[in-house]
């Protein structure tokens, strides 16, 4: 049985860069977890979870938010990211430069693919097609170099 998004919240790149954290999240995960007991008439239960969805149920799980959850499967990303050294180097000296140079996007956008915003924004969109060839789509392109090191990245 599957319960699409049990919260209503998603993350998508098409809609608007939004300045708030992952924290509030996890409370919303307390809610998920007892609408699938409520539903389902389990005592415990498990769960599958997948990226920043994961890391918000992760943190939840480690305060203790969500006892009935004896299984926890997390996908991309969880309480503790391992991050490449190339996506190390990206992050030291790539999004300085972005954000000094880039005022009206002071962030970078798989969503850039597609459409690049800025004078910017198109500048980084030429440089990563001309630098990334683990995949044959613009987006994809973007994703590998906003989100870390892959082939693809996700």
């Amino acid at each position: 049985m599957t319960f699409g998004s049990v919260t209503g919240v998603r993350a998508s790149t098409f809609l608007r860069i939004a300045g708030h954290s992952i924290r509030p999240l996890a409370s919303t995960t307390t809610e998920a977890a007892k609408k699938v007991q409520v539903e389902t008439g389990a005592e415990r239960i498990k769960a599958v979870v997948h990226c920043q969805g994961s890391t918000s149920f992760a943190m939840s799980a480690v305060a203790g938010l969500v006892p009935q959850v004896d299984t926890i499967v997390s996908n991309a990303v969880s309480l503790f990211p391992v991050v490449p050294w190339w996506s190390r180097m990206e992050l030291k000296f790539a999004v300085p430069s972005i954000n000094a140079t880039n005022a009206t996007a002071p962030f970078v956008s798989p969503a850039w693919g597609d459409k690049p915003p800025s004078l910017a924004a198109k500048m980084i969109r030429a440089l990563v097609l001309a630098t990334r060839h683990e995949c044959n789509n613009s987006v994809c392109k973007m994703v590998s170099f906003t989100y870390g090191a892959g082939f693809p990245a996700l």
